[in-house]
């Protein structure tokens, strides 16, 4: 909200800081930056690497992969952090139906262990060779 100043014609906020500066008239507001962080926290030591091209695309695409940026995925590889690939949709979609068939042939299972020859068996055998098949070729294995 601003309110007119003693003069009436020029504007100031009433929200300005003490002690914030005046600039024409008018008081300004002091930026209110995030907090310094405390000298323990800040990473204020800089270590240089070179690099072929080739190497740095590669690290650069390994760490999109991870979902960081370069700086972060090489920091943690240098400092022993475990870095792991941000999961796709791909692989969601692949776990379900993977988990799908394991559930399939654990009812199967269980009913041939209790004594039943369910017809299913061979042929939820068969859809797991295959979906092994693909993910094997996928992931070229």
């Amino acid at each position: 909200m601003f309110l007119p100043d003693k003069n009436g014609s020029d504007l100031v906020s009433h929200l300005a800081l003490p002690g914030a500066k005046r600039s024409h008239g008018k008081e300004v507001l002091l930026s209110m930056g995030r907090p310094k962080k405390h000298s323990l926290e800040r990473r204020d030591a800089k270590l240089d690497l070179r690099l072929k091209t080739a190497e740095k695309s590669h690290v650069e695409h390994q760490a999109a992969e991870a979902g960081m940026s370069a700086a972060e995925y090489g920091r943690n590889l240098i400092l022993g952090r475990r870095v792991t690939a941000t999961p796709t949709r791909a692989d969601a979609a692949l776990l379900f139906e993977l988990n799908r068939i394991g559930v399939n042939l654990n009812q199967l299972t269980k009913a041939f262990n209790q004594g039943c020859d369910p017809d299913g068996l061979e042929a939820v055998a068969d859809e797991l060779r295959d979906t092994l098949q693909r993910i094997g070729a996928a992931y070229g294995a």
